[in-house]
């Protein structure tokens, strides 16, 4: 389930499955090497998410994992950046891309009601 989470269109159930995949990993380490491959292709990909929560926790995880796994993950990630890093360099300055458009959207943090906790209106 937690992997699903990585692609939903909802940027913040992206981002709570960039922690929780972190936190996992260091508190059942043997039982993820099996989702390993998988995690670190969301990772990196999320490494360039369009949200920069995203983005930090991403990298939040990949510091657990780093933690947990020592030098198998430094090899595994250093081997990413290696080939990703020198990209950088043929970006430009300032970003033009996408610069009409507005921030509205249709997820996003839940909307709080008036009513959330009023146990009249909720069956029970």
């Amino acid at each position: 389930v937690l992997i699903l989470c990585f692609k939903d269109q909802s940027w913040p159930v992206r981002d709570a499955a960039c922690i929780a995949s972190g936190l996992f990993i260091t508190g059942f380490p043997e039982e993820s090497k099996t989702a390993l491959h998988e995690l670190y292709h969301l990772w990196f990909g999320h490494l360039s998410d369009n949200i920069s929560s995203v983005r930090e926790d991403s990298a939040y995880a990949l510091e657990n994992v780093i933690r947990t796994y020592k030098n198998d993950a430094i090899d595994k990630i250093m081997e990413v950046f290696d080939e990703e890093i020198p990209k950088v360099k043929d970006q430009k300055n300032q970003s033009i891309k996408n610069k009409d458009l507005s921030n509205v959207t249709l997820f996003g943090v839940a909307e709080r009601f008036k009513y959330d906790n009023d146990e009249s209106v909720h069956s029970g």
